[in-house]
């Protein structure tokens, strides 16, 4: 195939001018890499079909507030009402198991779902190995009976058939493994994804009140052939309002919400992977300014060919073409070596920062990633390639008969294009210097956020007794005890408190407060707060300040008086100091509170106010087989302690489970994912695109530098101010531009308000840290060429040689 001669004229490019050449592909590759991972991401979380069958007619029902706000699992018994109702043909559900797998070296807890009878084939899960269960087996007739997935398959029997039919051993008794699920599927609690190791069928609903309670299954259901999702809102709206009003004591003030499948978590991202995609492509268009920036020097300088062709006769059309083609040869090349790096860098970046995208999506590239990125290259090529192209249009046949060597610099209207281009790539780089700068800020005011407590030095580790250690409930609670004095006799280890379920916690148990100074609405309660139940060292263990009355006490046992520690916050509501003393009523049944402790945010800074307002019950009052260890060591390096730990606790309690077992600052980690990503991959968009306009402002000021040669020699010889002339016309453009990307700055700031934490989206500090980078990026890729003037004898430079 013949290659046209404007395209071999681009690829000699190339050859003649190497440095230029790379840097224009390095420039497009690395826009181009960043736009197919942004986009990658976003097809993968939030545009890609759920990989079920009938994936668009797949629907999520939740029980919400009496406002529609809030998700929350629907009750066992409601599945049976939504079966009932016409807008759904299917509807299944899996509820939340946990078990501890024992093995020679002790207990493992591990996550699974317990699955209705149709929910594998609703999503056209099939194991690669052995069935699915029997209706038998889901009515209990057929034993205990347990399906592994893929991951669990090989990490306890290394993939052998003989997992089929082979048995678990639990403190419950022992499961039959009857089939190996398939490695794409591991279950469809998103929440709990890549941590699901079996499913087994789903409990029966017990008491019909108790089965109403709020917590119990995820649905997945179908919506029926012509049904809309609008209609099917209107019917579970209604449906939800029913129960509230038929069981009162367990869904007060309560309702239900259907909405698409997945649009739990897509939700989160959505705002934030529009950014992303955002952010992408304004480093991809900097970086077609900046090659069209290379390209237009590189067009300058080769005036006199241009001219030379125009006296013999080549049309401006066929001159235009010529640059146009050169100069879109290198984005070609450019977006080709990109697209092969974009799935490397978004492995890159999922790395660094976790992205909440459940198991069951693929974040490889599909035809809608390939789309978008296409789209985004397709515009920077025709930027890269137009405007060096506008260059041949002022170069006139009479320039091929003068030398060439002489203070050619082009002409005004290739130097204000030249400098227009410097402008645009300094006003996309501050839109998003100033969005990472309020992002680093957020995530810095979340570190730094007043917990109540001190996370440095603090371990948590998670005890599940199981009946081979502790048969009764007093058993328990006196194998917890030992436990928690064969931990605080660990070396390095201070103070030890126990808590119910764990701290810190990503979501605190809430239940409802009855009080004199509470209101009621319609004789029910308003007012929630977050429920823990601790033993006497825990305020303690974790320095949370007794600000009134006492603290929890070792006289506060089973056979004692029924008491509660409330929080600093909880107690302004209820009369601040004067509440000691006064009986505060939850989980049926009165308490009186005997202290005040300082607010604690146990779920970290971003917790809803509801949270603060906590009621700490003595946990000898409140017996539970789950029992989380807050552990203060004497050194803030915590970590160390660990094995030892769990060594001391296996000695105690040598056939019960450990889990959560890390630090404090680990665990409060988790929480700040979606921040770290944010400022991962924004961040590093905005330092590329610096830095792409800070080569821009200094090939710019390098070519006017090298193509002024005698005007500088003769201002030199005249004694003007060469240096500070170069630097600060370059600070007059850096100075323009960052006004306009100000401007856009502000107009877009509103949309950065819903990922930020303690920073308000006009921060005057972070726009002034924005103009100071921008600033100082300019001036440092001004000086080398301002330097450079002033090398050059006036005389030689007077000569042109």
């Amino acid at each position: 195939m013949r290659i046209p001669d404007d395209v071999k004229s681009g690829l000699r490019l190339f050859v003649r001018s190497p440095r230029t050449a790379a840097a224009a592909v390095a420039c497009i590759a690395l826009g181009t890499a960043a736009v197919g991972a942004a986009a990658s991401l976003l097809a993968a979380a939030l545009l890609r079909p759920l990989p079920f069958p009938d994936g668009d007619r797949l629907a999520r029902v939740w029980v919400t507030g009496e406002d529609g706000e809030g998700r929350n699992a629907v009750g066992l018994a409601d599945m049976e009402d939504l079966r009932a109702l016409q807008v759904f043909d299917r509807v299944e559900g899996a509820v939340r198991e946990r078990l501890v797998f024992l093995g020679e070296t002790g207990g493992r807890r591990v996550e699974g779902e317990g699955v209705t009878e149709g929910y594998f084939d609703l999503l056209g899960a099939r194991p690669v190995r052995g069935r699915t269960f029997t209706p038998e087996e889901y009515g209990g007739a057929g034993g205990r009976v347990m399906i592994l997935t893929h991951e669990a398959w090989g990490r306890l029997f290394d993939f052998s058939d003989e997992a089929v039919g082979a048995t678990i051993r639990t403190p419950d008794g022992p499961y039959t493994v009857v089939g190996l699920m398939e490695p794409t599927f591991t279950g469809s609690i998103e929440e709990d994804s890549g941590e699901i190791e079996f499913f087994v069928p789903a409990p029966r609903p017990a008491e019909e009140q108790a089965a109403r309670a709020v917590g119990g299954a995820w649905t997945v259901a179908r919506l029926a052939t012509g049904m809309t999702l609008v209609r099917a809102r209107q019917e579970v709206r209604s449906l939800g309002d029913r129960i509230a009003a038929t069981y009162p004591e367990v869904r007060t003030r309560t309702s239900m919400r259907a909405e698409p499948m997945s649009e739990n978590w897509r939700g989160e991202l959505r705002r934030g992977l529009w950014l992303l995609l955002g952010a992408a492509a304004l480093l991809l268009i900097v970086a077609a300014t900046n090659v069209a920036g290379l390209m237009l020097t590189h067009g300058l300088s080769r005036r006199r060919e241009l001219a030379l062709r125009a006296a013999l006769g080549a049309s401006l059309a066929s001159r235009m073409r010529l640059l146009a083609v050169e100069a879109g040869t290198v984005p070609a090349v450019g977006g080709a070596l990109g697209l092969l790096l974009g799935p490397l860098l978004l492995r890159g970046f999922v790395a660094v920062a976790p992205v909440p995208v459940p198991d069951y999506v693929s974040l490889e590239m599909d035809a809608r990633a390939a789309g978008l990125t296409a789209l985004v290259l397709g515009v920077a090529t025709l930027i890269a390639a137009l405007i060096p192209a506008t260059a041949a249009r002022g170069i006139r046949a009479e320039e091929a008969i003068r030398a060439a060597g002489r203070s050619q610099s082009g002409g005004r209207g290739e130097r204000r294009l030249g400098r227009a281009l410097i402008v645009i790539q300094v006003a996309l780089a501050t839109l998003l210097v100033s969005s990472t700068t309020l992002l680093v800020r957020s995530y810095g005011k979340l570190q730094d956020a007043d917990l109540g407590f001190r996370t440095a030095g603090m371990l948590r580790v998670a005890l599940f007794v199981n009946t081979e250690d502790a048969p009764e409930t007093a058993d328990v609670r006196l194998l917890q005890e030992r436990a928690r004095d064969a931990v605080a006799a660990q070396p390095g280890v201070r103070t030890v408190g126990l808590v119910w379920p764990t701290a810190p916690l990503v979501a605190a148990p809430r239940t409802r407060i009855l009080h004199p100074a509470l209101p009621l609405r319609d004789g029910v309660p308003e007012d929630e707060a977050a429920f823990y139940a601790a033993d006497p060292t825990f305020f303690e263990a974790m320095e949370i300040p007794v600000v009134g009355g006492r603290g929890l006490t070792e006289a506060d046992h089973e056979d004692g008086e029924r008491v509660v520690v409330v929080s600093e916050s909880l107690a302004e509501r209820l009369g601040g100091a004067d509440a000691v003393g006064t009986t505060l009523e939850f989980l049926g049944a009165p308490r009186r509170i005997v202290g005040i402790v300082g607010d604690a945010q146990l779920t970290g800074p971003r917790a809803p106010s509801w949270e603060q307002r906590a009621v700490y019950v003595p946990s000898a009052q409140f017996p539970n087989r789950t029992v989380s260890f807050a552990i203060r060591a004497q050194a803030d390096d915590a970590g160390a302690l660990l094995p030892g730990i769990r060594r001391a606790l296996a000695d105690v309690a040598p056939a019960s489970a450990l889990d959560w077992t890390d630090t404090f600052e680990a665990a409060l980690g988790e929480a700040f994912q979606r921040d770290r990503f944010m400022v991962a991959l924004v961040g590093g968009f905005s330092t590329a695109t610096l830095l792409l306009a800070a080569l821009g402002i200094l090939a710019l000021a390098s070519y006017t530098v090298s193509r002024a040669r005698v005007d500088l020699g003769v201002r030199q010889a005249l004694g003007g101010r060469i240096v500070a002339g170069i630097l600060t016309g370059t600070l007059a453009l850096v100075g323009t531009g960052l006004a306009l990307g100000m401007g856009l700055s502000l107009a877009v700031a509103r949309l950065l308000e819903s990922l930020l934490f303690g920073v308000d989206s006009l921060d005057p500090r972070a726009l002034a840290i924005t103009a100071a980078i921008l600033l100082a990026a300019g001036l440092a890729a001004s000086v080398a060429p301002a330097r450079q003037a002033t090398r050059v004898p006036p005389a030689t430079a007077m000569r042109g040689d």
